[in-house]
This record gives structure tokens, C-alpha cells and sequence, in this order.
């Protein structure tokens, strides 16, 4: 089609349209009703309260602020004002500025670093348990053991993962401190006693999330009651530095008789001539446990935490808040996996 020119009398060509290339983007999404991503708007979100935060910050001077004095001067960087009592903003003294790193993380406990890997073959896990075997310390605890941080795992629905949970139990007055859970891969096959290769590294994830140090680890598992008296309890320990126990729900090793059916009734656990725990009955009537000493403790302290941590179930309560704790996140994460789409 072309139109004729009131000028020339010449027809010129009528521009062609643009075709619309873009597919995608603000525009298209406009367009065609469509909101923005899901993790746009969060980023967005995310960067303009952040920008308030800093805003309000360098205004109450709570924060480091930008560059305000030469790269080579004595005085700190911060903001040069903060607010009175009468929220004015009034000029600060170099002197007095406060510097404090922003967006600063709450403290967590810090642990050891783990002494040797954990993708290891089962000869060498053999042998590192024999080497850390000889670090174990059967002693009584020197100071009070008031925090309990009670230990359990359990694999992943789909049995390529590990989910581990720690509650931090206050034995004094009976309540939960805090609770977390971590997830992580399976670095170890299943080999019957070495079951701390698989679940140990999940469970250090989540102890350095704590944010109160525990007195003393409680973990659903072994100690001493072992084939090569190293057991997860045991191997936490040594690991931590902290004192440790297992408190396990079946036997692993050794020969013992019936306890008394009373609440508190005991009987030692054998192995190769040696006590290596305890059989309690923690409940009147109920099956008992087996209480093993795990770093840095003695068998008769073991066992009285766990006797006073079983104030109504067959499991001390760290260990049962725990296992409580890690079935939930695996039901979610089971829930998670069979949701469509």
C-alpha cells in the first residue's frame, strides 16, 4: 500500500510495523497478565528492606557507615551523627563512634575441627576407630552437666540423605532450650558398626548451629558398647571435647541379664569381660535401654542423667524430643517430594 505525498506528488512506501520479537520480559509479562517471578519480588523485597535498615542505621549510628575520614587516618569509620533523647540529630566525636560490623549473625557454639575425613574405605574407617578408641577418657565430669544436647538421625525418604536433629534440654528445670535440624548426603555405605560414618557428619552440621554450648552430648546410639568400643556417642565426644553417652533403644554387644521391673532397675552389660554399660529400666514394667559411656564420663553418672531425664517415657528426653524432631522434617520432606509438579 503507499501513500501519496502532498509535497512531491510522489507516493512513498507506508513504514512497516515492528514485529513485536520480544517474548519475554516486563513488557510481555505485562501484557499478558502475569506478575513478576516469585524470586524477583523476593529479591526485591529482600533489597529495599535492606536498604531501609541500612537507612535507619547510619541515621541512629548503629552501624558502619561510608568512608568519612582518609584511608590513612587513626579515626574510625561510622557515621558522624546520632540521635539524643530528644531525637535530634547532633554531630559525634570521632572518638565515641561505635564500630560494629552490619547485618552481624548471631553467635553460634564453636566446635573442633573434625581430625580426618569422612570419605574414607571401611579398612580405614577400621582403623581410625581404633585410633580414636585410645582417646576415649572414662572419668567423672568435673563441672555440673546442667545443658544436654540430646542426638538423633534418620535417612531421607528417598535413602540418599541424612536428616540429624539436636535439642538442647535444660536438666535443671526441665525444658527445651532451643532446637534445630540439618540435612546432608550419605559420604558412607551401610557397614554394621560403622554407622558414625554415615550419620556423624550430619550431626556435627547441626551441632554448630546451637547457640548455647552444651555441658554434655546425649546421643540415640552406642559408646563403649561397641565391637571396637568406639560407638557414635563415643566418637561425638572425642570429636568435641565435650563429655558424651548413648543411650540406645537395642543391644549391640554383649551378655546381660533381666533388670529388676522396677523403675531404676539395672543390670551391667558384658563384653568380653568387660562392664561396657548399663541396662536400665527406666519405667516400671517397660523395656529397658542400654546406657553407655561415650568420652569423658563415668558409667554411674551415665546412667543417673539418663534415669533423671526419663521423667515419663521409656527414653530420656533429649533423645525422644529429638527423634520427635527429625520424624517431623522427614515427614515434610516426604510430603515435599510427593506433592505434583
Amino acid at each position: 500500500m503507499r501513500r501519496p505525498n502532498s509535497k512531491y506528488g510522489r507516493p512513498l512506501p507506508v513504514p512497516a510495523r515492528r514485529p513485536n520479537r520480544r517474548k519475554s520480559g516486563a513488557g510481555a509479562r505485562r501484557r499478558a497478565g502475569v506478575s513478576a517471578p516469585s524470586h524477583l519480588i523476593a529479591a526485591r523485597a529482600l533489597t529495599s528492606r535492606s536498604a531501609r535498615e541500612r537507612k535507619r542505621r547510619l541515621a541512629d549510628n548503629r552501624g558502619a557507615g561510608p568512608r568519612l575520614t582518609p584511608r590513612n587516618s587513626n579515626l574510625p569509620r561510622g557515621n558522624p551523627y546520632r540521635t539524643n533523647e530528644r531525637g535530634q540529630r547532633v554531630p559525634v566525636h570521632h572518638g565515641a563512634l561505635e564500630k560494629r560490623a552490619p547485618f552481624a549473625e548471631t553467635p553460634r557454639v564453636k566446635f573442633p575441627r573434625v581430625p580426618h575425613s569422612w570419605r574414607v574405605t571401611p579398612k580405614r574407617a577400621i582403623a581410625l576407630q581404633r585410633a580414636l578408641a585410645a582417646r576415649v577418657r572414662l572419668e567423672p565430669p568435673r563441672a555440673p552437666l546442667r545443658y544436654l544436647a540430646g542426638l538423633d538421625a534418620a535417612f531421607s525418604p528417598d535413602g540418599k540423605g541424612c536428616i540429624a536433629g539436636v535439642v538442647l534440654w535444660d536438666a535443671k528445670t526441665q525444658t527445651v532450650v532451643e532446637e534445630h535440624t540439618a540435612q546432608g548426603p550419605l559420604l558412607f555405605p551401610y557397614i554394621p558398626g560403622l554407622l558414625s560414618f554415615r550419620e556423624a557428619p550430619t550431626l556435627m552440621r547441626v551441632l554448630r548451629r546451637l547457640q548455647q554450648a552444651p555441658d554434655a552430648l546425649m546421643c540415640d546410639g552406642q559408646g563403649m558398647a561397641h565391637p571396637r568400643r568406639l560407638g557414635i556417642a563415643c566418637h561425638l565426644g572425642v570429636i568435641c571435647g565435650l563429655p558424651s553417652l548413648g543411650c540406645a533403644k537395642s543391644r549391640l554387644v554383649g551378655e546381660h541379664e533381666d533388670p529388676p521391673r522396677r523403675r531404676g532397675g539395672q543390670a551391667p552389660l558384658v563384653d568380653r569381660d568387660e562392664v561396657v554399660g548399663t541396662v536400665l529400666r527406666t519405667q516400671r514394667g517397660i523395656r529397658p535401654v542400654f546406657v553407655s559411656v561415650g568420652h569423658l564420663m563415668d558409667l554411674g553418672t551415665a546412667t543417673d542423667l539418663v534415669l533423671a531425664s526419663a521423667r515419663r517415657y521409656r527414653l530420656p528426653e533429649p533423645t525422644r524430643l529429638a527423634d520427635q524432631l527429625v520424624a517431623r522434617a522427614k515427614a515434610v520432606m516426604r510430603a515435599a517430594g510427593a506433592r505434583p509438579g
